[in-house]
Formats: structure tokens, C-alpha cells, sequence
């Protein structure tokens, strides 16, 4: 009689292992996702900027473009926590929303020295999820995204169409001649979001001109000279519509929206 209990323990135990193998092979026959931890930089520093007593504030356009890159480096200087989401998120400033005083294109500045693992050149992609991680830890950011109905510039061809030469398939680098203001070669994509960094409100592109590589004359200073006013936006529209037969058009659409919940300045380290 004293082996009966011993017996049923056993036949449980036994149970619980296959049920608890059966439970395992199932996960790994139907690919069940296992938590993988973030992407980050194998090492980053964090510092606050050490600014002149006349080092501009504000002075930059800000831009969702990450210049920093060289090898599996990145180095940021002088760079805001406005910049910083915006490169990480790939979001325009307004649609960031909750941001601190500390935290906009006039608060506090950055350096940042940070080095991903391994020696290769990680992707725009993955430093933008490295910078995310970055963010979380050092700034103990939490955002919340959202979607609401905001004003846009649609950005469409002209009735008299592009102009925009299409040099995809030219492998011979451009000739430049004399003229002002002189060709300029880039893909579409860039010529996309060098136009939209200069507006007040989210654009999408309908033009149907992305994937390839143009070329074409277009005075940048022109459309710097725009500034940052009410009146920028018809000045943006006007150059673009002269130099690129493109043109904006208003209208409402669906935008993405990236509300901060919780940040903090970080500890210098």
C-alpha cells in the first residue's frame, strides 16, 4: 500500500514532463515569435553640449535624416531631443506631441558617440531602432502613437509635367556646364524630403516619380530663402512649381502622430 502513492507521483510527474515537451515542440513546429531583446549600441555616450557664449540656438532645420553615420559609428553634436525622435521615429517635429521645454529645437543640446557591434555599417533602419533604445534607456522615453486627421500638401505633378530628367539607367556621371543654378542628380526620394523640410505640415508624395534617380536644375538657396514664416509655404509652392513643374496642393489626410508620455533629461555619462 505504501507504493501506491509513489507510483501515482511518478505517473504524474511523467505526465507533466510530456505535456510540457508536447507544449515546447508545438511552439517550435508553429514558429511561436520568442521575445527578442531590442537592438542597440554596444556602447553609447550621452553628454550635454558644452555651448560658446555665442553658439546659436536653434540655428538648424531639423530633419529626420541621419548624417552621423561613418562605419559603425554614429556622432551627433549639438543635437536636441526633438532631433533625436525625429531621426529614431522618422517623424516630422509636428507630429510630435508632450515634448518639454528642455526637449524642443530650443532646449537643451547633445553629444552623443555611440558604436554598434561588429565592425560593419549597420543600416539607416537599424540605427533608427538603436536610437530608439538609446532614447528609452537614457531618457527613459515611453511614446504613444496615434493617428488623427491633419492638414497636408499633396505633392503632384504640373499640368505642363516634370522637369525632371530621368537618369536611372546612366551609368556616366553628369556633365556640368555653366548655368546657374547648375544640375543636380539625386534620387526622388531626396528631392521628396529636401521639399517637405521646408513646410509646416506633413507631405505625401502622388506624383508617382519615386524609385528613380533625376536629374535637374533647382536653386536650393531659393528655396532656403523661403524661410520658416506664414508666407514660407506659398514660397515653397511657387519655387517648386517654376524650377520642378511639380506642385502642393492642400488638402486633409490621415497623419501619424507620436505623443511623448514620459521622458527625462539624461545622466551624462
Amino acid at each position: 500500500m505504501n507504493g501506491r502513492p509513489a507510483v501515482d507521483r511518478s505517473r504524474r510527474v511523467f505526465a507533466a514532463g510530456i505535456a510540457a515537451a508536447t507544449s515546447l515542440g508545438a511552439a517550435l513546429l508553429f514558429g511561436q515569435p520568442q521575445t527578442a531583446e531590442p537592438l542597440a549600441f554596444e556602447v553609447a555616450s550621452v553628454k550635454r553640449s558644452v555651448l560658446e557664449s555665442n553658439h546659436p540656438r536653434g540655428f538648424r532645420l531639423p530633419s529626420t535624416m541621419i548624417r552621423g553615420i561613418s562605419g559603425n559609428r554614429l556622432t551627433e553634436s549639438y543635437i536636441t531631443l526633438t532631433e533625436l525622435i525625429m531621426q529614431a521615429y522618422e517623424v516630422k517635429s509636428y507630429q510630435i506631441s508632450g515634448l518639454p521645454g528642455w526637449g524642443d529645437m530650443r532646449g537643451d543640446q547633445f553629444d552623443i558617440v555611440a558604436k554598434a557591434e561588429g565592425n560593419g555599417t549597420p543600416s539607416v533602419g537599424q540605427v533608427r531602432l538603436m536610437l530608439q533604445t538609446l532614447l528609452a534607456d537614457r531618457f527613459h522615453l515611453k511614446v504613444l502613437r496615434a493617428t488623427k486627421e491633419l492638414p497636408v500638401y499633396e505633392l503632384a505633378i504640373d499640368r505642363n509635367g516634370p522637369k525632371l530628367k530621368d537618369v536611372s539607367s546612366d551609368t556616366k556621371p553628369p556633365t556640368y556646364q555653366r548655368q546657374s543654378p547648375p544640375a543636380t542628380r539625386m534620387p526622388f526620394e531626396t528631392l521628396a524630403l529636401m521639399i517637405s523640410m521646408h513646410l509646416d505640415r506633413p507631405m505625401i508624395d502622388k506624383t508617382g516619380l519615386a524609385g528613380k534617380t533625376y536629374e535637374f536644375q533647382f536653386d536650393q538657396v531659393a528655396l532656403s530663402n523661403c524661410g520658416q514664416g506664414d508666407g514660407a509655404p506659398d514660397c515653397v509652392s511657387r519655387q517648386v512649381q517654376e524650377q520642378l513643374g511639380l506642385k502642393l496642393n492642400a488638402r486633409k489626410d490621415s497623419v501619424e502622430l507620436l505623443a511623448i508620455e514620459h521622458v527625462e533629461k539624461p545622466a551624462g555619462n
